[in-house]
């Protein structure tokens, strides 16, 4: 089976740069972890990664980017922030915003069910101020803190066409199609919110604006915002993201197969652009509509698709396209040229009859 794969996603990773005003830290760390599923790919030639704060773009000296291909089909991408402590002590840019923004897109691996495509991201940093920290991203043995994961999921459709004999329903290969629309990506962003709770709460505010699990102590009480007990709670904010408008051009394969994966809500317009040898194009536009909802106790997705104006019961929703071998075809005015052809005949038997009676005749004479 072929498959026409797309669906380029905007990501963006959020912080802000913390307070280390009199923090006591002789280095800071801040490293962004970012994972990507498998149905993701970071494409480096075109993911155009930035990195800002408060709006303005860092130079690239001023962080370090690996991204590294997991065994087992994730993409985990790593961005160490260099000199952090300087900038939390810049009192203009304490509490401002951290952003990092870059590409990627869905892929043939791309999960078509309510499962969707997550990528996952945390923040590492350092949380105890009297050890000495040697490099811009702690080592195995540093004191750290991790903060909850934070999890974005993309989820995604398709649609499948398969390409057969108008006469037999034999497989066809080699046909083109084209498909044309604008779509919007369905998104779960999972983020994590702390709220105080004396009762349930297991984690406690720093002054830096981080959280941990580690109780104050004599020696660490100074680097608490307080001693309030915050209990983590998980809350899900649907989004919709609009792409562009495209024209994605696939061909069938040997199976008389294809599919048209990563799609989201919109309209599309599905059109063959060559037909398979031997047999006539068929250019009729077929229209696909793609719909959304998300289930309020699940918070998964319900797709609904319809073709051609007629709905459509399952999904990824499957579409049989049609093509007619030219001599299946009517030919124009074939019944009537048959009929001037056999009228012909009779008016040449005729007038060979009529030339033998008049020789017949004039014989007689």
């Amino acid at each position: 089976m072929e498959k026409a794969d797309g669906g380029e996603i905007s990501a963006k990773l959020s912080s802000t740069v913390p307070d280390l005003r009199n923090s006591g830290y002789n280095k800071y760390c801040f490293v962004m972890n970012d994972t990507l599923s498998k149905g993701l790919t970071y494409d480096t030639a075109t993911a155009k990664l930035t990195v800002s704060i408060n709006g303005q773009a860092l130079a690239s000296s001023d962080y370090t980017f690996t991204k590294t291909d997991n065994a087992d089909g994730t993409t985990g991408l790593k961005i160490v922030f260099k000199d952090m402590l300087t900038k939390g002590q810049d009192a203009t840019l304490i509490g401002k915003d951290i952003v990092v923004t870059y590409k990627a897109s869905l892929n043939e691996n791309a999960d078509l069910t309510d499962a969707g495509n997550p990528n996952t991201a945390n923040l590492i940093y350092s949380n105890d101020p009297s050890h000495t920290y040697t490099s811009d991203e702690p080592s195995g043995t540093d004191p750290k803190g991790t903060t909850p994961d934070v999890e974005t999921i993309t989820y995604t459709t398709g649609v499948s066409l398969v390409k057969v004999d108008a006469e037999d329903g034999s497989r066809l290969d080699g046909a083109e199609f084209k498909i044309e629309g604008t779509k919007a990506d369905q998104v779960i962003s999972k983020k994590q919110v702390f709220t105080v709770n004396a009762t349930e709460g297991t984690y406690y505010k720093l002054k830096d604006g981080t959280f941990t699990t580690d109780s104050p102590t004599a020696a660490t009480g100074a680097n608490y915002a307080s001693e309030d007990k915050y209990k983590l709670e998980e809350k899900n904010e649907i989004v919709s993201k609009v792409s562009n408008s495209n024209v994605v051009k696939t061909a069938t394969g040997t199976n008389g197969e294809l599919s048209f994966n990563g799609l989201g809500v919109g309209t599309y317009t599905i059109t063959e652009v060559t037909a398979p040898q031997g047999y006539v194009l068929d250019s009729t536009p077929h229209t696909v509509k793609i719909t959304c909802t998300f289930d309020a106790t699940t918070q998964k997705p319900v797709w609904s698709y319809s073709i051609d104006g007629a709905a459509a019961t399952s999904g990824p929703v499957r579409l049989t396209v049609t093509n007619t071998k030219p001599s299946s075809l009517p030919s124009t005015g074939g019944i009537g040229t048959t009929i001037f052809y056999a009228g012909g005949a009779v008016l040449v038997i005729g007038g060979i009859v009529l030339l033998v009676l008049k020789k017949r005749n004039s014989e007689k004479e």
